[in-house]
């Protein structure tokens, strides 16, 4: 949506908003400055977060725990993060866009939350490989959804699911 916009230095994401592409801000001076540290005034941190999306990351640690708050995790927000081993996930999150772990080395995904709503596992169906996604009620997330979540959630990233009953 914002590709390429020359000018574009800061962004205010509505709480509204579901989703973020892979690329939407790509190649502004917003995420640019952002990825080279250059964001004066700003608190020092490695997830570029506005409006509770998770635009982008810049850090390099094997384990990685995005922070209470956010709900959406951009398309290509981990992109290329060879390092990354291990992602925790807040029990706020409520999307993980397409692409949004592409190019890791992801082992093992945590979910710190206690429950997800069936809307949100019908919906959101990444968050079906979480290790330690909870039950829905008393029913049991089928094996079928936990094999294409993973397909969907990793995009080629390998994966260590872990059921919890």
């Amino acid at each position: 949506a914002f590709y390429h916009c020359d000018d574009l230095t800061k962004a205010e994401i509505p709480d509204s908003v579901t989703s973020v592409e892979a690329k939407a801000f790509a190649h502004t001076p917003w995420i640019e400055q952002f990825q080279e540290g250059r964001r004066e005034g700003e608190e020092d941190s490695d997830f570029l977060i506005s409006g509770g999306v998770l635009v982008a990351y810049r850090g390099d640690s094997a384990e990685v725990t995005v922070p209470e708050g956010v709900r959406v995790i951009a398309g290509e927000a981990f992109a290329d993060h060879e390092e990354i081993t291990k992602i925790v996930l807040p029990s706020t999150l409520q999307t993980i866009d397409d692409r949004a772990f592409a190019g890791c080395r992801l082992m093992d995904v945590e979910y710190t939350g206690d429950t997800l709503s069936q809307e949100f596992l019908e919906e959101t169906v990444s968050v079906q490989t979480l290790s330690g996604a909870p039950e829905t009620g008393n029913k049991r997330i089928p094996i079928y959804a936990w094999v294409l979540a993973g397909i969907f959630l990793i995009g080629g990233c390998l994966c260590i699911f872990k059921e919890r009953y």
